[in-house]
């Protein structure tokens, strides 16, 4: 065990399995586990010199190292959503410790602070600031195909923003801003405050199509739906194509698939068949029942037989009397013949009194 000084407190280097020969070619024999009271989230750069080895003289020329090693910190929150009750959200962050975690029910906002250093030399040193928030995928009022993100009120580009259903329980919405875009943020900004403002919104607009890749990576699925929003009580086309992984929108050929919507632990559709082997969309025409509202599952399972070859996305069915597609227009028509019909009504009532 060796002691050596890290911001003035003792941190222990214990290494096991020594190896010389590991030591001067950098083999994965030797495990060297670094102890100490200073090593909370965030990111840390080690300078790694090999001077010498056991008995061995000292090397003419030093071994250099330079890693960077991301401690994530994962921390939870309870959101109490109008609709949906008690929502569990949880934040990983691999560059450092977040605060001031909010919800803003209006705007659907989930806001947090991380500070940052926007010094050049300090920007200079960063490959990535990365940042994971897992939503459940029962809160309907947060699922979306789009979201909008924003670092100290400035808008990210879409590319930053990645949606991920299927490597975990939940849905991770991804924010991952290389050095490229820390640059353009620092273009944007005027005598920034030593911190990155966090801003996470599900977007009015509409994302199609969604790519998600299957469990073992075979085959990536490549969805859209129209209506963009999926109503109770109406008809919903899913169009779908099953990709190869590694090339570009290219199709796999005839593929064959399960597929099934499930929400609230019911089986709302299912249908198998087989993918056209051209590169046109694949369409199912879905009759959603009208009892069907809330958070849903769309699954494409056992792809070419394969019953590792699976992937989901989640969505959420609206309630018609709420659906942003019933259009204003129509609202104000019907409220004109609403009022025309009672002032009708009244009309014949007084005449008849008369």
């Amino acid at each position: 065990m060796t002691l050596v000084q890290i911001n003035g407190s003792k941190t222990s280097l214990v290494e096991e399995n020594k190896s010389v020969f590991g030591q001067i070619f950098g083999s994965n024999s030797d495990t060297i586990d670094v102890l100490g009271p200073d090593f909370t989230a965030g990111l840390y750069k080690f300078h790694i010199e090999i001077l010498s080895a056991y008995s061995y003289d000292p090397l003419p020329i030093p071994i250099k190292y330079d890693p960077k090693i991301s401690i994530p910190e994962y921390t939870k929150y309870t959101i109490n959503d109008n609709t949906y009750g008690n929502q569990p959200v949880e934040i990983i962050g691999y560059y450092d410790q977040i605060k001031n975690f909010q919800y803003d029910v209006e705007k659907k906002s989930i806001n947090f602070v991380m500070p940052f250093d926007w010094s050049k030399d300090n920007i200079n040193a960063v490959t990535v600031v990365h940042q994971e928030i897992q939503i459940p995928k029962t809160w309907g009022n947060y699922l979306a195909t789009k979201y909008d993100a924003y670092i100290n009120g400035i808008k990210l580009p879409d590319k930053t923003i990645l949606i991920d259903d299927y490597s975990s329980d939940g849905r991770i919405i991804h924010l991952i801003l290389y050095k490229e875009g820390i640059m353009e943020l620092v273009k944007k900004q005027q005598n920034p405050k030593p911190e990155m403002d966090f801003s996470l919104i599900p977007s009015n607009k509409t994302s199609f199509p969604i790519i998600q890749f299957t469990r073992n990576a075979q085959f990536k699925v490549s969805l859209s739906w129209n209506p963009p929003k999926i109503i109770a009580g109406s008809n919903t086309s899913f169009s779908f194509r099953i990709l190869d992984p590694y090339l570009v929108n290219q199709t796999a050929g005839a593929v064959s698939y399960d597929f099934a919507i499930i929400g609230n632990h019911n089986l709302i559709f299912q249908k198998s068949g087989i993918t056209s082997d051209s590169d046109t969309d694949n369409t199912i025409d879905v009759p959603i029942p009208a009892n069907a509202t809330g958070p849903i599952t769309i699954a494409f399972e056992n792809l070419n037989g394969s019953s590792f070859a699976s992937v989901e996305f989640a969505s959420v069915v609206s309630n018609p009397i709420y659906a942003p597609e019933f259009p204003v227009g129509s609202l104000v028509v019907l409220f004109a013949i609403f009022v025309v019909v009672i002032s009708f009504s009244k009309l014949t009532k007084f005449r008849t009194l008369s």
